[in-house]
């Protein structure tokens, strides 16, 4: 029990309290799924981090309504973002597919070109 105690304590001390992570662990994993689009934020904002899974390192907030750049997904739980030229992974529940199509701004119907249904007058 010591022996088993005295080993963890060495390798938390050695590694710290994050797990060892190569930095290719997340360059291609399996099941990856480019999409290369533009999606928006949703409602409580994204959370941005340096790798998935890891709560710790969290580094960019953005906010409801702006735009992100998902270059790929992994699995149904993230999306690989990239921003400013930098690669970070979000949740896959805070970021909806956006697209031109659900912001196009309608014309508003002319006025002049409806056909009003007459009003009955009550004096006649």
């Amino acid at each position: 029990m010591k022996q088993t105690l005295l080993a963890l304590f060495t390798l938390t001390c050695f590694t710290g309290c994050t797990p060892l992570l190569k930095a290719t662990a997340y360059e291609h994993p399996t099941g990856y799924e480019e999409i290369n689009a533009t999606y928006t934020a949703g409602r409580k904002g994204v959370v941005l981090r340096k790798y998935p899974k890891i709560f710790n390192p969290i580094f960019k907030n953005i906010r409801v309504g702006d735009t992100i750049f998902v270059h790929g997904q992994i699995n149904h739980e993230w999306y690989v973002v990239r921003n400013k030229g930098k690669k970070y992974y979000a949740p896959y529940r805070d970021i909806y597919p956006f697209s031109i199509l659900d912001v196009a701004v309608r014309p508003a119907p002319d006025s002049s070109l409806q056909q009003f249904p007459p009003i009955p007058l009550l004096a006649e």
